[in-house]
């Protein structure tokens, strides 16, 4: 298919085909996020929450069952699009064989992974925006802006079968830094003796691989692919292939632009700071 010149097609909106896909992942992330936050109440006796997190406290014995259940929440989503992003760009590689390698293959051609990743990615980026609320350490514009930017690009590309390639990517593939990200931030909301095995874990491999994954894929690659599909969507207006295979629906794009340029700014501002906290590890 990586070979031939026609462009693979549903035509339809991806949300009939992927509805119990998002929903399964709302039940999953709440159902999970409830049972942490009923099992955990009261754990301030076990486990310590770091200070800069308790300040309201009027007991020593400070919970935070939302912090730890919210984690809990976002790890199975992330690491399943972070699954199907590495499988689908490195390992099977059918984000590059499957469709055509040309501007109308990369933009419009249908990816079942592609998909699948623009559903959980949807899924998850909403449930997260709205689970986020009640929690003010949750709350800063830049992450809630965050997720409603992924959100609509998810959407967009289940809905209107747009950007199955880039979905992979963006939606997938960058996720893999947030897999280690989550057990770095439990370290920083539950703070462990030093040296302990979760410690170290987080220390030892965590921090570096978070680094290194974030590098990787949301700077260094992440400009490449950038530059390649602003090149692609240049490329199907100019030649009027937008309205052959989307009719009606190039507005689509120009959201996928203001989109990318967002959050290719954000992702350079968040390396700013893992590059500052990396100066300062290392003084």
């Amino acid at each position: 298919m990586g070979e031939s010149s026609v462009v693979p097609t549903q035509g339809s909106s991806g949300y009939p085909r992927q509805k119990q896909l998002i929903f399964g992942c709302y039940v999953l992330c709440t159902g999970i996020y409830a049972i942490v936050s009923f099992f955990l109440q009261g754990s301030g006796a076990y486990l310590k929450v770091a200070d800069k997190y308790c300040e309201n406290a009027s007991d020593h014995l400070c919970s935070r069952p939302d912090l730890m259940a919210f984690e809990a929440g976002c790890f199975i989503p992330v690491f399943y699009v972070a699954f199907k992003g590495i499988m689908s760009w490195h390992v099977a590689k059918t984000a590059h064989s499957m469709i055509p390698k040309t501007p109308q293959g990369r933009l419009f051609g249908y990816l079942e992974e592609g998909e699948m990743i623009c559903a959980v990615n949807f899924a998850f980026q909403t449930w997260n925006f709205v689970i986020s609320l009640p929690t003010p350490e949750l709350t800063s514009p830049i992450i809630l802006g965050h997720h409603l930017l992924a959100a609509l690009v998810a959407w967009c590309g289940l809905h209107y079968q747009y950007l199955h390639y880039y979905g992979v990517y963006f939606l997938g593939l960058t996720e893999v830094s947030t897999v280690p990200l989550v057990f770095i931030d439990l370290a920083g909301y539950f703070p462990v003796e030093s040296g302990s095995w979760f410690d170290t874990f987080v220390g030892a491999i965590c921090n570096p691989l978070f680094a290194l994954t974030f590098t990787i894929y949301r700077v260094v690659l992440w400009w490449k692919v950038s530059l390649l599909l602003w090149s692609d969507v240049r490329q199907v207006f100019k030649t009027g292939m937008v309205e052959m295979y989307r009719p009606g629906k190039s507005f689509v794009l120009y959201i996928f632009m203001v989109c990318n340029t967002l959050l290719s700014v954000l992702q350079l501002y968040w390396f700013g700071i893992i590059v500052g906290e990396v100066m300062k590890a290392l003084q």
